[in-house]
């Protein structure tokens, strides 16, 4: 397998300890259930992962699946429903901030993510760095760095 320079979509923590090493956790909308938190939390205790990456992508189907479900009021059948639901409060939030385009509401979901991350889980909370990253092949934006306590807002 050839490993290239474009990343899929997802939330990695980098080995430290084996520079350049990845530990890879991806679900379709980067979705947080207990197994996923475990799998983050494992790969930043026990692997001593020490940077988090939350990474979005443009034309993101779950984000575009929790919009339809909104503005349609359809919502999707089997277990896909599972991951619009999940994703629903992040397009509900940016619709309230005002949000139009794809990349604002792909954008609101990252930070939805990474803000859940660091509520539901106290090691993560307290111990590794994490960053979002947008990945909009228009805005060539920066990764961010996130606050490692989560801001309270009144």
């Amino acid at each position: 397998m050839e490993i290239t320079n474009s990343w899929m979509p997802g939330i990695y923590a980098e080995l430290a300890r084996i520079g350049g090493d990845l530990f890879m956790v991806r679900t379709a909308g980067h979705v947080l259930g207990a197994e996923v938190l475990g799998s983050i939390e494992y790969g930043t205790s026990v692997l001593d992962c020490r940077l988090v990456v939350v990474l979005g992508h443009d034309s993101c189907g779950a984000v575009a699946a929790a919009r339809a479900a909104v503005e349609d009021g359809m919502p999707a059948a089997g277990y896909v429903r599972d991951i619009v639901e999940r994703v629903t409060p992040s397009v509900l939030a940016a619709r309230a901030t005002g949000s139009t385009t794809d990349s604002d509401f792909i954008d609101a979901h990252i930070q939805h993510t990474v803000d859940l991350l660091l509520e539901r889980s106290r090691i993560l909370a307290d111990q590794p760095r994490l960053i979002t990253c947008p990945q909009h092949p228009h805005h060539h934006r920066r990764p961010v760095p996130v606050p490692r306590r989560p801001v309270i807002h009144g």
